[in-house]
């Protein structure tokens, strides 16, 4: 794939389905050093 290169110099804001951002809180909360990865 070919990839602005804008793309790779800051992050878009988006939303999760509420399910999901309550599961990501709750998974760092018990270990804030948990990393998300998002595809």
């Amino acid at each position: 794939r070919n990839f602005p290169l804008l793309s790779w110099l800051h992050s878009n804001p988006f939303d999760l389905p509420q399910f999901q951002s309550e599961l990501i809180s709750f998974i760092q909360k018990a270990n804030p050093k948990t990393i998300v990865v998002l595809q």
